[in-house]
């Protein structure tokens, strides 16, 4: 395991130095002439936050809470104007349903969720670029110091002066919807306790509500971490913040009420997550809603159940967390985007060109 976790490290940094490199030496912008021409390409994250930012009690943040720094995230939007052509969320749907050509070089930015960062730090370098983006609100969250359990997870992990956590009695919880989880989980690293939270985050999403609520109250009570002292962070977007975004270019699109694992609700819960998110943010910005963010991204199970519920909900289209890029063969309800992690200028074109290159959409 060890060695694993050596060579991964090797690999980054190889990584990190050839493709700067290889950005640096015009090789990208060379693949993006032969190859991006009809295609969209849709660059996407959660959050924005400050160069150098640390969380309370100068606890180091974990990679998700991160997201990417504004430093880097300014580097690309410079990039994106200097070299792409940026384009908006009416432009992708006018596109998808061959009611408009599009730009050689064309590229679209996106964030999910709807956290405040995406204002304090994301918006204002959206705005001095001048390129457009699209926010996907989870509409229950807004304007609330409600957490998601994804944060809490990663505040419990942060914050624990234990270096175990003994998993046992936990792993009965989840009922089988889990995977396969370990006896335990090491927290001795910054580096482990990212893993830990990985391993749990992704086991958790086919839990229900109470079996979420059990998990995180059993390990505040054995990593001695109290909620007073963490439950106000991770705030979130207000309407007044998203209706001065939106008079300002910004467009918004529905990411359901409470961000649920669609698949398991019933057909009149999956009605009230995506319509009810869509008409919350249509009364508010009075504009239509008319892009909608899959929760969890691009599992298959849940692009069979809402492919036609989200026509009929009157949505033109609808976005993955799978990576490939947009054409006009695409489906407008399967539409696949680009992650863009907290990594250097160079490593996120490189994943740009690797979609043509591979033609993955």
């Amino acid at each position: 395991m060890r060695e694993k976790f050596f060579l991964t490290g090797i690999k980054k940094k190889i990584k990190s130095i050839l493709y700067p490199t290889l950005l640096e030496l015009g090789i990208y912008d060379r693949l993006i002439e032969k190859y991006h021409r009809n295609k969209i390409v849709i660059l996407w994250c959660h959050r924005v936050s400050p160069v150098g930012d640390k969380a309370q009690n100068s606890t180091p943040p974990l990679n998700f809470e991160t997201g990417v720094t504004s430093q880097r995230f300014e580097e690309l939007m410079d990039f994106l104007r200097e070299k792409m052509h940026p384009v908006s969320l009416h432009d992708v749907v006018n596109f998808v349903a061959g009611k408009k050509e599009i730009p050689d070089r064309a590229v679209a930015v996106m964030l999910d969720d709807g956290y405040l960062d995406n204002y304090l730090h994301a918006f204002p370098i959206l705005k001095r670029h001048r390129i457009p983006a699209t926010v996907f609100l989870t509409t229950g969250f807004i304007g609330t110091n409600l957490m998601f359990w994804w944060d809490r997870i990663g505040e419990i992990l942060k914050r624990t002066h234990s270096e175990k956590l003994e998993m046992g009695g936990i792993q009965h919880i989840f009922n089988g919807s889990g995977g396969s989880l370990p006896d335990q989980f090491y927290l001795d690293t910054y580096d482990r306790r990212n893993r830990a939270w990985t391993s749990l985050t992704a086991a958790m999403r086919r839990c229900d509500s109470k079996q979420i609520a059990k998990v995180i109250g059993q390990m505040e009570g054995r990593l001695e971490v109290q909620a007073e002292s963490y439950q106000h962070l991770h705030q979130m977007l207000t309407w007044e913040q998203i209706l001065e975004m939106s008079e300002s270019g910004i467009d918004f699109g529905a990411h359901t009420i409470s961000h649920p694992f669609l698949p398991d609700l019933t057909p009149e819960d999956v009605e009230k997550e995506t319509l009810g998110s869509k008409k919350a943010v249509e009364a508010k910005i009075q504009k239509p809603v008319v892009a909608f963010a899959y929760p969890f991204g691009d599992l298959p199970q849940t692009r069979l159940l809402m492919k036609e519920k989200l026509k009929k909900y009157g949505f033109k289209c609808a976005f993955l967390t799978e990576e490939g890029y947009v054409c006009a063969e695409s489906n407008p309800y399967e539409l696949k985007r680009i992650s863009i992690g907290n990594v250097p200028l160079g490593s996120v074109v490189r994943e740009l060109t690797a979609v043509f290159t591979e033609n993955r959409y």
